[in-house]
């Protein structure tokens, strides 16, 4: 295949990716949580507290204010992902997510099983590990052998 078919292929996997149901889906919801002023007040306040934590972090358990700080940016992180508008942002990301991920897992695999595809976390899995599961089983050592 020439590369002039594979770009024209290309376009029209981008078309569909960008008419698909799940990009009008996280579209509308980012829509939603910049009109939202309470959830945008919530994740600003997270940011803060974040921020904070960060710093008193570095220092560790030494940090006065290191308890306090912790139990803060977690409530306010509850806080925030609890919130209807922010819930139905994330969810829509992460399926946006997912299926970018696959599609990236399906043309590498198309390439050969050793070709390193994105995985969930950032990690890089060959085609062949993520479609068996590259996960490990439940518990990472595969002793479940749900692999």
């Amino acid at each position: 295949m020439d590369y002039g078919a594979l770009a024209d292929l290309l376009d029209d996997l981008l078309k569909a990716l960008e008419e698909s149901v799940l990009a009008e889906e996280y579209r509308r919801a980012k829509a939603l949580l910049r009109a939202d002023a309470e959830a945008r007040r919530l994740i600003e306040d997270f940011v803060a507290a974040k921020e904070q934590y960060e710093t008193a972090a570095r220092y560790g358990r030494y940090h006065p204010d290191y308890g306090r700080l912790r139990r803060d940016v977690y409530a306010k992180k509850v806080r925030m992902e609890l919130h209807p508008t922010v819930a139905r942002f994330r969810a829509a990301e992460e399926a946006l997510d997912d299926l970018l991920h696959e599609i990236a897992r399906l043309i590498a695999g198309s390439v050969s099983p050793a070709v390193k595809a994105p995985g969930r976390e950032r990690f890089f899995f060959t085609a062949g590990e993520a479609l068996a599961g590259a996960g490990g089983g439940c518990g990472g050592g595969g002793a479940c052998s749900c692999r």
